[in-house]
């Protein structure tokens, strides 16, 4: 596996590798510090299972950073990493082209199980923001709210499949999803969270 980190922090490039490297001891990670230095690189370097991106850099950044790099790698997935965060810049991320927009601030787990997400080709979810009040704010996908919704209906994952037309393995990865965004380890207590939560 081959992976890209864009951030002009060489610390939390370092940690960032050292976490990807606990994933798989023989990948390969080229580091950059900045949206230029990436696109630059050579096209035998195109082929990367994931770009971790930071949302604010030196130079070209945000959206742009995302367009740009996913027109430089059509195949390669962007994550975006970074300590600025809210609900808006997650929905324009991802509308931009990103995989999903996590944290810095989450720990070495969630990033991992965010990470491991990305490589499959999985929609991130996106992430648990701490508010500056200290409550948390838990945002989902649009599917993952519909999911949520039938969820509260009762409906097992076989008839969530065919309500959204989607499969059955699709529904138990947003299921899964859920269940980790509101630290839940139960449907029920996911519902119930939710509702807490004026999610539904």
């Amino acid at each position: 596996m081959h992976f890209l980190i864009v951030d002009d922090h060489a610390l939390f490039r370092e940690g960032l590798r050292t976490l990807l490297q606990s994933l798989d001891a023989g990948l390969t990670v080229t580091e950059v510090d900045s949206c230029e230095a990436g696109l630059a690189l050579d096209d035998e370097a195109a082929g990367f299972d994931l770009i971790l991106l930071d949302h604010t850099l030196p130079g070209m950044n945000g959206l742009r950073g995302i367009r740009a790099f996913r027109q430089r790698f059509p195949s390669s997935p962007v994550m975006v990493v970074s300590a600025t965060y809210t609900p808006a810049l997650i929905d324009e991320a991802i509308a931009a082209g990103a995989r999903g927009y996590v944290p810095k601030s989450v720990s070495f787990a969630v990033m991992r199980d965010a990470i491991e997400q990305a490589l499959m080709r999985q929609p991130v979810n996106p992430v648990v923001a701490g508010r500056p009040s200290g409550a948390l704010e838990v945002v989902l996908t649009p599917r993952q709210m519909d999911v949520l919704r039938l969820m509260r209906e009762g409906l097992t994952n076989k008839q969530i499949a065919q309500q959204l037309g989607s499969s059955e393995f699709t529904v138990r990865s947003h299921v899964s999803a859920i269940l980790h965004a509101l630290d839940v380890d139960t449907r029920t207590a996911a519902v119930s969270a939710a509702r807490d939560k004026g999610l539904i």
